[in-house]
């Protein structure tokens, strides 16, 4: 039977792609660099314009768009003319300090935000959490943020590197590394490895996975009724447990997967590169 591989989700490699960043980078440094002498009235149509591109997208881009990419723009765009604009009739309320201290603090944020909020959702296992551990986790974010920015982005903006700052910066980087792998060391002792059996779905060699293996079928094989279960790895993941449950029910499951594989009659096949549209099975 034929089979195509594909891929669950092509933004995810662009997300993270740094090539993908790059306008976003450029805007920013234009915005820095590029300060030409206007007149109050147009930085006023330039800050008006930055915030209107700015809540324009939080009503516009939603998950079903590709992002990044045309519409990163507008709030790239946008923001950088707030900044850019920073003498006009948003000086008053962007100039509080409150909003100054957060700005100082936004990198050490975002930098931040993410490992603590992944902890907790982790730890409860879903990905909504409840209000009062949204609260420290707020409070967490802001205490380790203020940390690092007071005692490293700010040392490391303003020093000058001297023999005793590149000493300090290696004697740093070994103690990271030496952490890091004892970190890992004591773990291999306090946690004992866990079993093969529970790091895959089931054994390569005896799944139909990319490759046919005997008959493919799970469950009671003296059953009369037939189940096919085709699919990319997550229906491979799902060998064992069709065994359990076609056992119990009495019923052969036949289990047929591909890694990336499409079932969905009509996909639109331009939507996966081309490197993942070769078969996986012969015709």
């Amino acid at each position: 039977m034929p089979a195509t591989n594909c891929i669950t989700n092509a933004n995810h490699t662009t997300y993270y792609s740094l090539l993908a960043r790059i306008p976003e980078f450029l805007i920013g440094t234009t915005a820095a660099l590029l300060r030409p002498p206007l007149k109050k009235t147009w930085e006023n149509f330039a800050y008006l314009s930055g915030l209107l591109l700015v809540i324009s997208s939080f009503l516009i881009i939603n998950e079903s768009l590709p992002f990044p990419g045309l519409f990163a723009l507008p709030p790239c765009i946008g923001t950088a003319l707030i900044i850019w604009s920073k003498k006009t009739i948003s000086k008053n309320w962007l100039n509080s300090p409150p909003l100054v201290k957060i700005g100082n603090l936004s990198y050490s944020l975002y930098l931040w935000h993410w490992p603590i909020l992944a902890g907790f959702k982790y730890y409860y296992g879903k990905y909504t959490l409840p209000a009062g551990t949204i609260t420290v986790a707020l409070a967490l974010i802001f205490s380790a943020s203020y940390l690092s920015y007071r005692w490293i982005e700010i040392p490391v903006r303003q020093a000058k590197l001297n023999r005793s700052h590149i000493l300090r910066i290696f004697t740093f980087t070994i103690l990271m590394l030496g952490t890091i792998l004892l970190a890992h060391l004591i773990n291999l002792n306090i946690t004992k490895p866990t079993p093969i059996e529970l790091t895959r779905y089931a054994d390569p060699k005896t799944i139909c996975h990319s490759k046919i293996v005997g008959d493919c079928v799970r469950g009671d094989r003296a059953g009369k009724r037939d189940i096919l279960m085709i699919g990319d790895s997550h229906a491979a993941q799902l060998n064992l447990f069709a065994d359990v449950i076609g056992n119990f029910m009495h019923v052969r499951i036949r289990v047929i997967t591909a890694s990336n594989c499409v079932t969905i009659n009509g996909f639109d096949f331009d939507r996966i590169p081309e490197d993942s549209r070769a078969p996986v099975y012969p015709k």
